[in-house]
């Protein structure tokens, strides 16, 4: 039983040693080729999907956020809210904001874009707002002049949106925001926000101070009550807490103001899944190839072991270990060289997309399942042609005929 056992690996390793080295190492990097392949695209895919969603939460809702209940259009006392918000277990930061029913205009440019009155030093707690300012600067909580234009509403050279912007307002720009056909207060432009999130980008900020300014009513309402969970408490953790904390709101997850770009990554799921397999089936070819090629050059070899006595089911064994140290082989080569170059790589480099900039990020459990899939795939590269090879008439495979 021990012999049975060991006269495959003691074949494998005399192959091997006595093999053409740049056969074995070529083997060994195609493997390690098709291995990262299948990675990178899983890794891609999942990066934007990541990404995207991490975009959304920085950028817009928080992890999550509340909006008054169906018989109400805003939150009344807003300040009081918050403060109940606040003292909910499981919450880091919170901030209200009030959608402002109006437009804006700039020289002879108006149009009707989403104008939101937030506190500037709550709001950037919540979300990356102060930290994505491209020109200019944030504002002050009591800035009554101020606004900030995002990048998109701002417009001007290389802005995908800029048919639909103002067309080039720039940091001490004056624009007017309009109810109707009434000019209510005139706002000069203290920043311009670069998300990098086209959705986010095509808002303009003002300050709670500069509502009072001009609709002293309006000062301690809102309509969105967005929050950011603390480390430790999941979005969902901090949805039920809040659900449960008998506010006068509806609660909601991040997910539910997804909208659009859920159907988007529900496709990018769907595509990687298509394109995963197509690498599964290109490694397996890939594999297949190199090894059915290896074994027929070594046909005559199979057919002198096969007359010394060697089993065909022995020499099988030999090449399925043959093929899987090929294929773990290429697994770690491919390992080192996704981790030690690609992946840092675009980290440095990402794909910049109009949902942010997109890096690698690997999938643990994913990548196990890849693993396993090169491996099996290997092993069955290598069986498939050791039994046609081993199942050929001894003397067809001494003399090399088929």
């Amino acid at each position: 039983m021990r012999r049975s056992i060991a006269i495959p690996f003691f074949l494998m390793t005399r192959q091997l040693r006595s093999g053409n080295k740049w056969t074995l190492s070529l083997t060994v990097f195609l493997i390690a080729v098709a291995f990262v392949n299948l990675i990178f695209v899983a890794a891609l895919f999942n990066g934007i999907i990541t990404g995207s969603n991490e975009q959304i939460i920085r950028t817009i809702t928080g992890d999550v956020f509340l909006t008054p209940p169906a018989e109400q259009e805003t939150f009344t006392d807003a300040a009081a809210l918050v403060r109940s918000v606040r003292a909910t277990p499981g919450v880091a930061a919170v901030s209200a904001e009030l959608a402002i029913p109006g437009n804006l205009r700039y020289q002879n440019v108006k149009g009707n874009w989403a104008i939101i009155a937030v506190q500037p030093s709550a709001q950037a707690q919540v979300t990356n707002l102060c930290n994505s300012i491209a020109r200019g600067a944030c504002l002050a909580d009591d800035d009554s002049d101020g606004i900030l234009l995002g990048r998109q509403l701002a417009g001007g050279s290389g802005v995908e949106l800029d048919s639909f912007s103002l067309h080039g307002a720039e940091v001490g720009a004056a624009v007017e925001l309009l109810v109707g056909a009434n000019v209510v207060k005139t706002f000069i432009v203290r920043g311009i926000v670069d998300s990098k999130f086209m959705n986010a980008d095509q808002r303009a900020f003002i300050t709670t101070a500069g509502v009072a300014s001009f609709q002293p009513t309006l000062a301690n309402q809102s309509t969105t009550i967005i929050v950011r969970a603390a480390e430790g408490t999941t979005a969902e953790q901090l949805r039920d807490r809040l659900a449960g904390a008998d506010l006068a709101a509806a609660v909601h997850l991040w997910e539910d103001a997804a909208g659009l770009m859920k159907s988007v990554t529900g496709s990018f799921m769907s595509i990687n899944v298509l394109l995963s397999t197509v690498a599964i089936l290109i490694a397996a070819v890939t594999i297949f190839i190199v090894i059915y090629i290896d074994i027929s050059n070594k046909r005559q070899q199979i057919g002198i072991l096969r007359a010394i006595g060697i089993s065909p089911h022995v020499i099988r064994a030999q090449y399925v270990l043959q093929s899987a140290l090929y294929a773990i082989a290429g697994v770690v080569l491919g390992f080192v060289l996704f981790t030690a170059v690609l992946v840092p790589y675009f980290h440095a480099h990402p794909f910049v997309l109009p949902i942010g900039d997109m890096i690698l990020v690997p999938d643990p459990a994913d990548f196990s399942i890849r693993v396993i899939s090169i491996v099996a795939v290997a092993i069955a590269s290598g069986l498939v042609p050791a039994f046609i090879v081993t199942r050929l008439k001894l003397l067809s495979a001494i003399w090399g005929s088929k």
